[in-house]
């Protein structure tokens, strides 16, 4: 399973407070802004509790495989992509070459 967060600012794990249904909690809103989504909150929660219990997080997320590469992509609607992030990978997976010296 792969998901990519894109929702907001999608800064480094803001994605946590939407995964565990916290958007209540302390400061969250200090990194979400005043109006985080509930319904993406559930979505997510959904899903990982979903996952959790049954190794399978739902039809909405299909499996990560190679041919495909399907990635969730969480946003205010959700969606599954295939290989959404493929011009990344391919620089990551792509031996570089080393420069040339002068003669």
């Amino acid at each position: 399973m792969l998901y990519h967060f894109t929702w907001g600012s999608a800064g480094h794990c803001i994605e946590i407070p939407f995964a565990f249904d916290l958007l209540n909690a302390e400061r969250v809103t200090a990194a979400t802004g005043p109006y985080p989504p509930q319904s993406l909150a559930d979505a997510i929660h959904s899903a990982w509790v979903a996952f959790v219990r049954d190794l399978d997080p739902g039809p909405h997320w299909p499996r990560y495989t190679q041919r495909r590469r399907t990635t969730m992509t969480w946003d205010t609607t959700p969606h599954s992509l295939d290989d959404p992030l493929s011009a990344e990978r391919r620089i990551w997976t792509t031996p570089s070459t080393p420069p040339q010296r002068p003669m």
